[in-house]
């Protein structure tokens, strides 16, 4: 995707929720994969539907991860 897309600010968010959480408490820090959920569940739900295809591949990759780390 381009640089400033939907799921770099979607990412990102997310990203900055994460290490707040961490922050606070380390134990309470969302897995990877419910990371990965909510990021690909946003990009299922907007544009009528756009995405819809490629979420579904990249939901059932077990493959592919969401390791998100900051910068």
């Amino acid at each position: 995707m381009e640089d400033g897309s939907d799921v770099d600010k979607i990412a990102e968010q997310l990203i900055i929720r994460k290490t707040k959480i961490s922050s606070v408490d380390i134990t309470q820090t969302p897995a990877d994969h419910l990371m990965k959920s909510r990021l690909l569940g946003h990009f299922d739900k907007c544009c009528n539907g756009y995405f819809s295809g490629t979420v579904t591949v990249l939901r059932n990759d077990s493959s592919i991860s969401c390791k998100l780390s900051p910068g």
